[in-house]
């Protein structure tokens, strides 16, 4: 088991499946809110603030348990109440990060298109496919991602005789055997204006999603 107490901002999606919980004797159940990499939001709000839980849930009925030790950082009837993993197995915590990765393409607001190009990371070069450029970010196909929260420099290009694109960006989060989430940090307004519009141009634009995954 690996202590999952560092801050680390993870894409969010919706979420509404079962977790099972213990708080001292008690076991109870609650459906879930969101769930994110570093915790989750549930449903009850009578969980009182500070508490330790151990919990167990499976973001699918075809994928096994989770199991993870939390603690509850707040609680509002509004929202319910919202928990951070301290203790989570790496395993598990990929089974997670693959369930956001695989419920972000029909749920973020900013659309998204495929994009076939070389990027240059720092300076490396990698063959690259992104199936979630946004003009918030991009997802970067890489056996050897990034650090979580590193921060990188990207040179792409939208199409062969395009100009470079030039940005900064942060690792937000990785999917196994795929690569990493990039959130963008610095772009020139007219490297945006580029990307937005390469966006509104493609044939292969999704359908206007809920909600983002990079804020």
């Amino acid at each position: 088991m690996k202590k999952a107490t560092e801050s680390r901002k993870y894409p969010r999606i919706p979420s509404k499946f079962p977790v099972i919980f213990k708080l001292g004797e008690t076991t109870s159940r609650t459906p879930s809110v969101n769930l994110g990499g570093g915790g989750l939001r549930l449903g009850t709000a009578s969980l009182p603030c500070g508490a330790e839980l151990s919990m167990r849930f499976r973001t699918s009925k075809r994928q096994g348990f989770i199991q993870a030790k939390a603690r509850v950082v707040y609680a509002h009837p509004s929202v319910g109440s919202g928990v951070e993993f301290t203790d989570i197995n790496q395993d598990h915590l990929q089974l997670i990060l693959k369930a956001i990765h695989g419920g972000i393409p029909n749920r973020r607001k900013a659309p998204r298109v495929p994009l076939a190009t070389q990027i240059y990371i720092d300076d490396s070069m990698a063959l690259a496919y992104s199936r979630d450029l946004s003009e918030g970010g991009i997802f970067i196909e890489t056996k050897v991602p990034g650090k979580i929260g590193a921060k990188i420099d990207l040179r792409f290009h939208l199409s062969e005789n395009d100009p470079v694109i030039i940005a900064k960006g942060v690792v937000r989060y990785h999917v196994p055997r795929l690569g990493m989430g990039v959130q963008f940090t610095e772009l020139s307004d007219k490297d945006g204006e580029r990307i937005a519009a390469y966006i509104a141009n493609s044939a292969e634009v999704l359908p206007e999603p809920t909600s983002q995954a990079f804020d």
